[in-house]
Parts: C-alpha cells; structure tokens; sequence
C-alpha cells in the first residue's frame, strides 16, 4: 500500500535525542534532553555518570575561585545522597537514579544549576556485532542500510521461513549449506511437483542463487558473503520455470507463491516483472488474509514512472544505488511501496558448473530479496507478528527519499525496523472519554506510548497494561520492568506485576505513588526466582495505576509515557 500523504508537525527546536551511535554534546541550561533506549544496543541501568564544572572551566567563565570552591562543595552535598562510586582521576560521581526520577529529568534538573558539565546515563552497552564472512566488504548494500546494527539486535530464526520464487537455488552452494543447511523442501510450480515428489527446484539460470544469497546466505561462516536474515532463517527454493532463460508465467508464479504459503513460508520474494498483473494482486490478498503471509514483487527494470496498479496487499520494491539514491534502471511511482538496495549487489551465485561462486548483478531482482531477507528479521525478532505487522514495520523503518509520490515509503534500514518491532504490548483494561483503549498508543522497540491521558472513573477498575514479551531467552537471571508515567491528580497509586508462571498469579513486584509530573517506578526480579516468570519464551507484564481507596474524586487521568521490559540472560 502506497504511504498516505500527512502532514507533521515535529518539535526539534533546542531539542537533543540521545541513542545510538550519537555524539555527546556540550548541553547547557537551556537544552531540552531526551535520552532514548536502543534495545540491545544502548540501554539505562538505572545509574547515571555525572561530572561537575572543571575550575578551568569556571574560570575562563569569569567565576571567582570563592565561588567555584562553593559551587564545588555544592556538588559534593548534591551528589553524595545518590553516590554508587567516585572516579577521582575523571572527576565523576557513579550515582545511582533516586526515586521518582528519570534519566532525562535527573538530568535536566541539574544541568540547569550550571554546575556540572555533563550528565548522562550510564549506559548498558553491547559488543558490535560484525560477521566473518570475506566478502562482506564488498556488499554495500548492509553499510548503507545499517544492517550491523541491525544484527546487534537479531540475526535470524529457524522458526522463520523465506521462500524465493525464481529460477531455483543452486541446492549445494556453500553459503547454503554452512555449517549446516539453511534450505528447506521446496516447489516447482512449472511442472505441479513439490521437491519431496521429484519436483526440480536446482537453480537453471543462476538469477534465483543470487536473490537467494541476498535475502538469507548464511552470516558469519567464514564464506563468501551475507544474507539480510543472517543466521538461522530458512529458504524455501520454488522454481517457477523449466526455461535455461528464467521465462515463466504469472500462474505459475502466482501458484508457487500460494503453494509456498501454504507449506510454512510467512514471506516470498518474487524477483520478476508483472506486478501489475490482478492476479498478483488477488494473490497478495490471499496470502496475508488467509495464510498470514507477507507477498513481496519487485518493481521492475524500465526507469519508468508506474501506476495504476498498488496492489494494497503486494510490497512493490524498487531499487537503490550505493548513493542511497533510486537507481536509473528503477521503476518508480505510486505503484511502488518502497525501495531498497538493487545496483551492483554482491552475492552468491551459480555458473551451470562451479559450485561456489559469487557474482554482482543489478536490479529490482535484487532489491526484493533484500527487503524479504528484512521482513523474515523482523518475523524473526516476534514470530507472534502478522503479516500486516510485518508490513507495517517494513514501511514505517524506511527513510524518507524525498517524494512519496514517486518512492512510497522510501528505502529501507534494517537498524530502524529492528528498532520499531515491538513485543506485543496490549492494553487490557481502561477507558478513555471517547474511543478504545487500543486507539490511543503506538510501539516503538520495546517502549509503549500512549497518546494521550487515559480517563477512569471512580471506583472503576484500575487501568491495566499487559506485555509479551517474545525472544528465544535461555533461563534469565534478571526481568525488569519500567513505567514512566503522570497523573493529573494527587491521591493515585502503581504498580508493577508480573505473571508468576509456576503458580499462575501475578506477583506485585514493585508499588508507589503516582505522581503529578512523569516519573519512573521500575522493579527488578533476579536471580533463581526470575525464571519463575519466563514460559517458552514469553514474560508477562501489568501495569496499573488505580485508586487506593474510596475518594470524592470523579475521574483522573494518566499519562503513560513507556512501558520498557527486559529480560536478561
């Protein structure tokens, strides 16, 4: 579906996000901060890092020596009440956040004496993760789309499969086959017959290895090149031709992408021209309505403006050069959903002879790949997604190209998608004056926010909002939750559950008052106990923020900022 025109108004006036990979910058009194969580990447520990106003500083500034020495002693009373640590030889103070503060705010509260000369969280950082594989220099496309970090926060499922429409998959390539097979039984649609039945899905034309090799080669195996789904994802090989030359029909296209939905794959990536064909369009609709599967098609070759066919349920893909412009070859236009990259695209192939080659080759053919290898990431960071929630991350995570008329969404970054899936986060109890619940919030990563305040009359039950939270974990040794939000009245209490697995209740594990300005209660369960509240996978959370006893109060409203949760091995 084409991106609908809106307009935005964005507050960036004086404004500082801090996340990943940001500078640090000089912030004085007047700066609005915002620091900002990158799972896996960049994320609080509850302590902050502070260091105070040098004398060099103070004096260059025109403080007098008397009133440094006071400004000092200041500090000294200030932070001794929050102090973990001293680091003489920095000159920082390691403090632990109090109650009823957030990094931001802590933050902004004390920079704005004009004592000290930065303040900022003492992040929980993560090593950043680049695979082994030689020929990943030469493949542009994961530099300029942020793939890395991307990678940082997941690699790839087995549970997730791929399926690759096209001319086959050369079976014994050994970026398919190490350490161990990637390749799941496929189809071939020319000839009706599935793999396990003698169909032949070996690749004829070398054209289905490459855009194989694009969406899924195995990462990190010391071989040849990377896939976007690094490690783990499946491909299911469907060839939809018995021609040396590629040529096959929309039927047979359209049949092996039904036949492949309908045997385990959530994504398939059609590297071919004919989206504008109905059927693909029918095709499309079929497969996210009825087997929750996401249909991918590239663009096509043409350099020509296209429309008149956005099929709402197909992802039309055009492609990019390393410039992270369109490519000249691209098609563009309303009928494209977004782009990604396409030209001189590095990866694995099949000659008719040699076993493991590699080659570049230039195309939408290789743009749709790229953008399924990063739908079947995103399935993989939440298996619980639909296809429309796959489809809807893929296109919010774009960046913006300018023109939506003619690049729908823009290009795609694996970081950002990584960063907008969510871990499915359902509001279950609460009302608002008007509307449901489930209208007012949106997910970003693993942070809830909420639109605007929520109502709940007296002696009404407390709003609750409740979070799965999915990854493969192995036994944890800590889950903790956070919520940030404000009341609009005093009187108000919170509190954080979690569902105790092994009895089957939700155990309170952390309650406070609700506050009239935005403030963190966070609680942590660690140690033997935190398994107790992880099952296949999955933590439970609820929120509520409710009245402690019986008040004259009519209603009252809140504002939920986040919802963070984490589990940790």
């Amino acid at each position: 579906m084409h991106r609908t025109l809106t307009a935005l108004a964005l507050a960036s006036i004086c404004s500082i996000t801090f996340a990943q990979n940001a500078r640090i910058p000089r912030v004085g009194a007047n700066t609005q901060i915002r620091f900002v969580e990158v799972p896996n990447v960049m994320e609080f520990t509850g302590r902050m890092i502070v260091r105070p106003k040098q004398a060099d500083q103070l004096a260059r500034a025109g403080v007098s020596d008397l009133s440094a020495r006071l400004m000092r002693q200041q500090v000294e009373l200030e932070m001794s009440q929050f102090m973990i640590e001293y680091r003489g030889p920095n000159d920082e103070y390691i403090i632990q956040l109090p109650e009823g503060e957030n990094e931001t705010s802590f933050a902004h509260r004390y920079l704005a004496t004009g004592r000290y000369q930065y303040i900022e969280p003492d992040w929980m950082v993560f090593p950043v993760y680049t695979p082994n594989d030689p020929q990943l220099g030469s493949q542009w496309s994961h530099t300029n789309s942020e793939s890395r970090a991307g990678w940082d926060v997941q690699r790839g499922s087995s549970a997730v499969i791929v399926a690759i429409t096209d001319t086959g998959v050369h079976l014994t390539h050994e970026d398919f086959n190490n350490p161990a097979s990637n390749l799941v039984s496929g189809y071939n649609s020319a000839s009706g017959q599935s793999q396990a039945n003698g169909g032949q899905v070996q690749d004829i034309n070398g054209h289905g290895t490459h855009c194989a090799g694009i969406a899924a080669a195995i990462g990190d195996n010391s071989r040849g090149v990377a896939g976007v789904s690094l490690t783990g994802t499946k491909i299911m090989p469907v060839r939809v031709t018995n021609s040396s030359g590629g040529g096959s029909s929309i039927s047979w296209l359209t049949g092996g992408i039904l036949w492949a939905a309908q045997n385990g794959a959530r994504v398939t990536s059609t590297s071919y021209s004919g989206y504008n064909s109905a059927s693909v369009g029918t095709t499309g609709t079929t497969l996210k309505n009825t087997y929750n599967a996401l249909s991918l098609w590239a663009a096509g070759n043409s350099g020509a403006f296209i429309s008149g066919a956005d099929h709402v349920n197909v992802v039309i893909v055009g492609a990019t050069n390393s410039a992270n412009a369109r490519a000249g070859f691209s098609n563009y236009g309303t009928d494209t959903d977004l782009f990604a990259p396409g030209d001189n695209i590095r990866s694995t192939y099949w000659t008719g002879s040699a076993t493991n080659t590699y080659a570049n080759l230039s195309g939408t053919s290789m743009a749709c790949p790229f953008a399924a290898g990063l739908a079947g990431l995103i399935l993989s960071q939440n298996p619980t997604y639909s296809a429309q929630q796959m489809e809807d991350v893929l296109y919010k995570s774009c960046i913006d190209m300018g023109n939506v008329t003619n690049y729908g969404w823009g290009r795609v970054n694996v970081s950002n998608a990584m960063g907008k899936v969510m871990n499915s986060f359902t509001i279950v109890r609460g009302f608002l004056q008007a509307g449901g619940v489930p209208d007012t919030y949106r997910v970003e990563g693993n942070v809830l926010r909420v639109k605007r305040g929520l109502v709940v009359n007296a002696g009404e039950a407390p709003i609750q909002v409740g979070s799965e939270h999915n990854a493969a974990f192995a036994t944890p040794n800590e889950v903790n939750v956070q919520l940030t939000c404000s009341v609009n009245t005093g009187g108000l209490s919170r509190r954080i559950e979690l569902l105790n697995h092994t009895t089957g209740n939700y155990d309170v594990i952390g309650s406070g008052t609700a506050t009239t300005t935005m403030s963190k209660l966070e609680a942590t369960v660690s140690g033997a106990s935190a398994a107790n509240y992880v099952n296949a996978g999955k933590v439970n959370a609820r929120v509520a923020v409710y009245q402690a006893g019986p008040t004259t109060i009519s209603q009252w409203e809140t504002s939920i900022d986040q919802l963070v949760v984490r589990t940790l091995r």
